[in-house]
């Protein structure tokens, strides 16, 4: 089945999730130029992956380059997480599965940090104190069979969309079949 994962505003990454195995098989991947680009659509995709809405505490602002005001940053992400919203609602309405998973929950899936630990895909390539980013990067080499030797960390963030949003998505079908 395939999976397209979407990193607002408009990075997205389609992987094929196969019976029987736990790596996904890359299948394609961009930024497109705006969010009605993004090819949810196609007939092959089964499940929408968007990621949902990031929290903005003030001292992100500060971590930004020069220039960036906590207001400016906050309307950024605000504009991003309305875009995957646009997304998200469209597939609903046109009988798309879709299901929401935030970049915490999407990280812990592919074994990436969250909080300040190095994960072990980055330990494994000899990445010693790699950023986030670079982690997801080595993550993606390992658990995603194909995946390209260059790609921007847009579409790197939307494959683990795909995954974790996946991963979600049976965790909460399997719930309501038991239930």
């Amino acid at each position: 089945m395939r999976v397209i994962g979407i990193d607002p505003p408009t990075g997205w990454a389609i992987l094929e999730m196969r019976a029987g195995t736990q790596r996904p098989l890359f299948v394609d991947c961009d930024v497109a130029p705006d969010w009605d680009q993004i090819p949810w659509w196609r007939d092959d995709i089964v499940l929408v992956a968007v990621e949902g809405a990031v929290f903005f505490f003030p001292s992100d602002a500060r971590k930004g380059t020069a220039g960036n005001t906590l207001a400016a940053k906050a309307q950024a992400l605000w504009e991003a997480a309305k875009m995957g919203q646009r997304v998200y609602g469209a597939a609903l309405r046109s009988g798309v599965a879709a299901v929401e998973i935030t970049s915490p929950k999407w990280r812990r899936h592919l074994g990436v940090r969250v909080g300040g630990r190095q994960n072990a895909a980055a330990a494994a390539l000899g990445l010693r104190r790699a950023t986030v980013d670079v982690e997801v990067a080595a993550a993606l080499k390992l658990r995603v069979e194909g995946w390209p030797a260059r790609s921007n960390d847009t579409v790197r963030d939307a494959a683990g969309v795909a995954i974790g949003g996946y991963a979600k998505w049976m965790a909460e079908r399997g719930q309501r079949r038991s239930g």
